[in-house]
């Protein structure tokens, strides 16, 4: 079991700005984890980088710095000094009405994961349709290293408010210009009527590799709302390393904690350079019954399923959750008060973890929440009864100070190790965000 205390100062939010508006957003911080079962402490620093500042302006022209980049720097010995490195833009873009073109490292428009250091080109004949090529060197794309390979691919892309489609090709040689190494597409389409039904989904497809044509990932979501306070959901979801989705990112069953420290951009756990082609297939659906109150107080009622396939039993899961309880009760401000659980049978056992979650937002606001729950941990591997807590509180004001706060603590009797299996967890973040 792994405890830690995570602290990150100067950090601004990470949020993506809203297209054509200008922000800086540079963050410092550290973070470090302790395993009270080795003894070990590991020290990190952290920088990040966010910007997209426009340095030339005319009536039909624009030219913006873009950058989106953070490092993991590791102090502790025997380690790599730049641990954990996500550069996923650094370049500039020069915009008219009628083009635009991207110049250094971006992502690549529609393209899911794809990055590119060179060039993307997109013509836009109308407001809906994007037309384009992109091309020059592709990183890695977990590491986002540079790497000598050559690529590049087609862009098409269509899109209304009621309908949106896309179609990316990519073709790459192997690193060093030798040969023929990967020929994929990605297509995703997003159709809705109203607010009654709306269906989504995507796929990845491996045309020629080393593994031959597969699917590295597919995703189909439709939602249903026939009534304001019914919303009903089916999901299939295929995916693979290919997307760097790691088990315990993808699956529900995962702490809030270790939820929110992803959201905020503190602690991916992505294990990096190891590729894995097997897909994982997942189902599932929900309802959700809350009536449109308008700001007054209603109850929540909601369940879902999800099940995922896997020849591998360790890979094999299946969660049944529900949720009960009170929105916007007026408690100086707001106040939702749920109650919930989880019923988890994976790896031959059968887990339980109910619970009880409160969000207060005080004031009329809402500059700023406050966010806590707490759950019993039931396994019949623990000896005894496990449990965990956590609590975060999340500012924005209206200068532009960003303050997240979050700490946990849980307790995994584990009758395997001689130590006491119990975790706290935290971190600190503060920042400033500098919209010229």
């Amino acid at each position: 079991m792994i405890t830690g205390l995570l602290l990150l100062l100067l950090s601004p939010a990470h949020a993506a700005p809203p297209q054509g508006s200008d922000v800086l957003s540079t963050a410092v911080g550290a973070q470090a984890v302790h395993s009270s079962a080795v003894g070990q402490t590991n020290l990190d620093l952290m920088l990040y980088e966010r910007a997209r500042l426009t340095f030339a302006e005319s009536d039909d022209f624009t030219a913006k710095l873009l950058a989106d980049t953070r490092f993991t720097i590791d102090l502790s010995e025997g380690y790599d000094t730049f641990e954990w490195n996500q550069v996923r833009q650094l370049g500039v873009r020069l915009q008219k009405p009628s083009w635009t073109l991207d110049l250094g490292r971006h992502p690549v428009y529609r393209g899911g994961p794809r990055m590119v250091d060179g060039a993307q080109f997109l013509v836009h004949p109308s407001t809906a349709v994007d037309v384009g090529v992109w091309g020059g060197l592709l990183p890695d794309l977990f590491t986002t290293t540079p790497r000598l390979r050559p690529g590049g691919g087609p862009v098409v892309a269509y899109s209304k408010p009621s309908f949106q489609a896309s179609l990316v090709g990519e073709v790459a040689l192997a690193e060093g210009g030798g040969g023929l190494d990967r020929m994929a597409a990605l297509a995703m389409a997003r159709g809705s009527f109203d607010r009654l039904f709306e269906l989504s989904g995507r796929a990845d497809l491996e045309l020629l590799g080393d593994d031959g044509p597969h699917l590295s990932d597919l995703y189909a979501l439709s939602i249903t709302r026939p009534s304001d306070a019914v919303r009903i959901d089916v999901l299939y979801n295929a995916f693979s390393t290919y997307k760097y989705q790691l088990g315990e990112l993808q699956d529900p069953k995962v702490q809030r904690f270790a939820e929110r420290i992803a959201q905020l951009g503190i602690d991916l756990a992505i294990t990096q350079d190891e590729l894995d082609p097997t897909v994982h297939h997942q189902v599932g659906g929900g309802v959700q019954v809350q009536p449109d109150n308008d700001g007054d107080t209603a109850p929540r009622i909601a369940a879902d399923v999800r099940q995922r396939f896997n020849d591998n039993e360790l890979n094999r899961f299946s969660r049944v959750h529900a949720q009960l309880g009170l929105v916007d009760l007026p408690m100086a401000g707001r106040l939702d008060l749920l109650a919930d659980g989880n019923l988890i049978a994976a790896d031959g056992e059968t887990q339980l973890n109910p619970g009880l979650l409160a969000i207060w937002e005080p004031g009329e606001e809402g500059w700023f929440a406050i966010d806590l729950s707490g759950r019993a941990l039931i396994n019949p591997e623990y000896d005894g009864m496990g449990w965990y807590g956590d609590l975060f509180l999340d500012a924005v004001t209206s200068s532009g100070v960003v303050v997240n706060v979050g700490t946990s603590l849980i307790s995994e009797p584990d009758p395997a190790l001689d130590v006491p299996d119990m975790g706290l967890m935290g971190y600190l973040r503060l920042g400033y965000v500098f919209r010229p």
